[in-house]
């Protein structure tokens, strides 16, 4: 019985992350380490910690249970370059910071601390804890 419950739970995992859909891992999983390959995560805590929401759709809300609620971020695209997190005032026409993936660029892939700026791009001095809600990837071949 233990058996199917845990295979269960795996493929319902699998059916989730595979729809481009936005999941939620619990505290145990969290560390930018944990931040999967072609997602974009965000954290509830500073450096990595508490829950993490992450997204593997190219564009798309984020999490309600993390949005204007995050404190760290990080990304690590498979295929893009470059990922966009927009604020919660416009959607992607407003502010928005960029990290760099992990995965294909290897520097400026992460931000611990949200609130004194993150990444690169026109708008990363601003505080940006509690302001992402809208995630798009870039660059992307």
């Amino acid at each position: 019985m233990k058996l199917k419950k845990s295979i269960g739970a795996v493929l319902a995992t699998l059916a989730v992350s595979s729809t481009g859909l936005i999941a939620l891992a619990p505290i145990t999983s969290a560390g930018v380490e944990n931040c999967q390959l072609g997602a974009a995560c965000l954290w509830s805590d500073y450096d990595s910690n508490g829950f993490k929401a992450w997204n593997e759709d190219p564009e798309s809300q984020v999490h309600s249970s993390i949005d204007n609620k995050s404190k760290s971020a990080a990304a690590n695209g498979a295929s893009c370059s470059a990922t966009y997190f927009y604020d919660f005032y416009r959607g992607r026409t407003g502010s928005y910071f960029i990290l760099n993936s992990k995965t294909r660029i290897g520097t400026n892939f992460r931000d611990p601390d949200l609130s004194n700026g993150a990444g690169i791009g026109k708008y990363r001095y601003q505080n940006w804890e509690n302001q992402v809600s809208n995630i798009t990837f870039s660059d992307c071949r």
